[in-house]
């Protein structure tokens, strides 16, 4: 079974998120939406409203379930087993800095890096 995290903060939740979510749904056996919390970010929602509204908006997504977090990436990922993170950009600075965040943080150690899928939304 292929398992992907869509990890983010979707605060607040975009059309771009929902695109991204309705792709890796389309891709993967199961997906895990995550809103990841980070101590030191100021939110406009709290991860409970965040899970709802996300879980709001994609009702017919049978094979999406949404989380909130505030581990480690690779944490949440070994936990649940997952073999692919899906990651959405805007830009190529997005890349940049996602890759940038992501690479030293990964605990190769403690879990199989799993792949990385980079979606770019369509221009709105």
């Amino acid at each position: 079974m292929k398992k992907a995290i869509v990890p983010g903060s979707f605060d607040p939740m975009t059309l771009g998120h929902l695109w991204v979510i309705h792709r890796a749904a389309e891709v993967f056996d199961e997906v895990l939406v995550a809103c990841m919390t980070n101590q030191s970010k100021h939110y406009l929602f709290t991860p409970e409203e965040r899970v709802h509204i996300i879980e709001s908006a994609i009702p017919e997504l049978n094979n999406v379930r949404v989380c909130s977090s505030d581990e480690m990436l690779y944490q949440l990922a070994k936990r649940e087993g997952a073999t692919a993170i899906v990651k959405g950009f805007r830009s190529p600075e997005d890349v940049a800095i996602s890759i940038g965040k992501c690479a030293p943080a990964w605990k190769p150690s403690c879990c199989p890096r799993p792949r990385t899928s980079a979606r770019s939304a369509p221009p709105w």
